[in-house]
């Protein structure tokens, strides 16, 4: 393909390379990472840097449309020059015309749509219906497939509409029946079990073949199907559509149509550049996808791709190949296992700290452990929860922890960084991930991943999990401030009683006002206790039980009723022999010194033994002190 001639000058005021843009819902599945990666290689090829903005809106209760993400209003001039939308998922569960003004609102930066083809946008887009077609021609005319079921997904969107037209069109091209009860409805896009029992039992159709209308519906079919006694392929011969990583390492391996998602990231930044450089674009590009035969659909042998023609080349692995192939699957998953443990560690890090201060601490400390080079956290500055100012709290790069004065902190929240701390001289492709607790905007994060692939799940996992240790964080300082508010309103109380009584009342009053919102305050901190993921129980200074939260009683067996109450040497999770122990962790926080985490086993109240990690804590609430328990 021929590299576009490209002469680009960067805006006034902003750094000395040009940056693109790209908003996604998400990079942990295959289709929106391999458009980045697509993306952030052409872009490097060009000297130019790439920003990824993420927010998974669309796998939140709290938000229907991706569209009105707050993250997405950084999206502007101030830190990039171009801007890459991947439409395809930004759009769903919204019409062409929301989707077309989220695009358009970010005039006068050029904009690429990827996945739909908008108006007056340039757009790069794939053959939809050429590849749903040839899944249906090869279903009937390599295999003799007759009662093809198929699953929708969001009809109204186009990318969705194509393909099913395509399959009326190629039964009706070969002459078969089309049968409304053999096409599942969309609202049980995404729900396997569902799936399955609308054909075959709400329906009660016979058929010998499903396409799905993407590889994410089709994997979880072939267990479901599986599972309710019918074999692929068996019984049921299965095929989706995208061809992700996965499609080629499931038993059987999947029969889909490949869609070009590196080109379409790279045709998309090469079309940007162009804008940029003033050079004439064409306004839609269609690119062919690739029929990929494999065994799900009855063809036994594994097999290498084919082109959307009619004659299929078929290659046959040898044992060599397949050992080969096995080996870098193994080593593949074993990584990303040993990162996830490692996650595991650094999430518990962050969800034990309650100050913010010593949470960037715990942030530049654990973070580089899984092998992040870069990252950058900054909290709205605005008591009002306006998100036009922010302050940078950390920043580290290669060369460790920045060092920040307090004329780098505060900046306003479009440039994402301040100007002096952006990187100077090498490349960066960096995520940015919103930090929030549900409706609440907090922040925002940016990391660089670096070239390790699984790092990007990494970063996903991070952002909610800092997203918790900030807002709980927030909730601990305004714990201690409502305390330390009511502490002097007692004082200012205590002052003035003996010479005026009417003040007295009106203080009392700010008194019973400051207590409420003390009280509120609590409520909100025992919630978060309670829905902690690990096991926690509160011990008074006497060592008697005071509460647990759900997550110990579902992990212990035991009731809130057999725990609460109790001296902690006569819980009966704790051994004899481990009394003593206790006894001596428990002396040791009375004096002041936090001990240090213990392994410890316990019983179980099926009488198991296991084995846990125990954290001891202070937390103060209504004025008394108890131990907090992480197990």
């Amino acid at each position: 393909m021929n590299q576009p001639k490209i002469e680009l000058i960067r805006h006034e005021g902003s750094q000395s390379r040009l940056t693109l843009g790209l908003i996604a819902d998400t990079l942990e599945y295959g289709y929106q990472a391999t458009i980045w990666h697509g993306m952030v290689e052409t872009a490097r090829k060009h000297n130019v840097n790439s920003l990824c903005f993420l927010d998974m809106v669309l796998h939140s209760p709290y938000r229907l449309s991706a569209l009105t993400s707050p993250l997405y209003n950084l999206v502007s001039e101030q830190a990039v020059d171009g801007l890459i939308i991947i439409t395809s998922v930004m759009g769903v569960r919204a019409s062409l015309e929301k989707l077309h003004d989220f695009c358009r609102r970010y005039h006068p930066l050029p904009v690429v749509s990827v996945g739909l083809a908008l108006q007056d946008i340039p757009s790069i887009i794939v053959d939809n219906y050429q590849g749903m077609y040839d899944l249906v021609a090869h279903f009937v005319q390599e295999h003799g497939y007759h009662r093809i079921a198929f699953t929708q997904k969001q009809v109204g969107f186009p990318e969705s509409d194509e393909r099913y037209r395509a399959y009326v069109d190629a039964l009706a091209a070969h002459n078969l029946p089309f049968d409304p009860d053999l096409v599942v409805p969309d609202r049980y896009y995404g729900k396997p079990s569902e799936t399955v029992q609308w054909l075959v039992d709400e329906r009660g159709v016979t058929f010998d073949a499903l396409i799905a209308i993407d590889d994410y519906t089709a994997l979880p079919l072939i267990a479901e199907l599986n599972a309710r006694g019918f074999s692929v392929p068996g019984d049921v011969a299965v095929a989706g559509f995208d061809d992700i990583a996965e499609s080629q390492y499931t038993s059987p391996t999947l029969t889909t149509a490949r869609q070009p998602l590196y080109e379409l990231g790279q045709r998309a930044t090469e079309t940007v550049l162009s804008m940029l450089a003033q050079e004439q674009v064409s306004l839609y590009v269609k690119l062919p996808t690739k029929l990929m035969v494999r065994q799900s659909c009855g063809c036994l042998s594994q097999t290498a791709s084919t082109t959307s023609m009619p004659a299929l080349e078929q290659t046959t692995l040898s044992p060599g190949q397949a050992m080969l192939i096995a080996a870098a699957n193994a080593s593949e998953t074993i990584l990303p296992a040993l990162s996830r443990h490692l996650l595991h560690e650094v999430t518990q890090a962050l969800l034990t700290t309650f100050d913010v201060t010593e949470l960037t601490t715990v942030i530049a400390r654990e973070l580089p452990r899984l092998g992040i080079p870069a990252y950058y956290l900054s909290l709205y500055d605005d008591e009002e929860q306006e998100t036009e100012w922010a302050k940078l709290l950390i920043a580290y790069d290669e060369r460790g922890r920045i060092d920040l004065t307090l004329d780098d902190r505060r900046f306003p929240s479009r440039q994402l960084l301040p100007g002096d701390v952006w990187p100077q001289t090498a490349l960066f492709a960096m995520l940015v991930y919103p930090l929030c607790f549900r409706h609440e905007q907090l922040g925002f994060v940016l990391f660089e991943p670096g070239p390790r692939t699984h790092n990007i799940r990494a970063c996903e996992s991070l952002s909610g999990a800092i997203s918790s240790a900030v807002k709980s964080a927030l909730l601990v300082q305004e714990h201690k401030q409502m305390e330390e508010a009511l502490e002097k309103t007692y004082a200012e109380v205590e002052n003035q009683v003996e010479q005026r009584t009417a003040e007295l009342q009106e203080e009392f009053a700010k008194h019973k006002q400051a207590e409420e919102r003390l009280r509120a305050s609590e409520e909100r901190y025992k919630a978060i206790v309670e829905l902690a993921p690990d096991g926690i129980v509160t011990v008074n200074l006497k060592g008697f039980v005071t509460s647990c939260n759900t997550a110990f009683v579902e992990v212990s067996g035991y009731t809130r009723e057999e725990i609460v109450g109790r001296h902690f040497i006569q819980l009966p999770t704790l051994r004899l022999r481990d009394v003593p122990q206790f006894t001596a962790l428990f002396a040791s926080f009375i004096r002041g010194t936090p001990p240090e985490p213990v392994e410890f086993a316990w019983i179980h109240k099926d009488g198991s033994k296991r084995w846990a990690e125990a954290r001891i804590s202070t937390m103060k609430l209504g004025g008394k002190i108890l131990s907090l328990i992480h197990i």
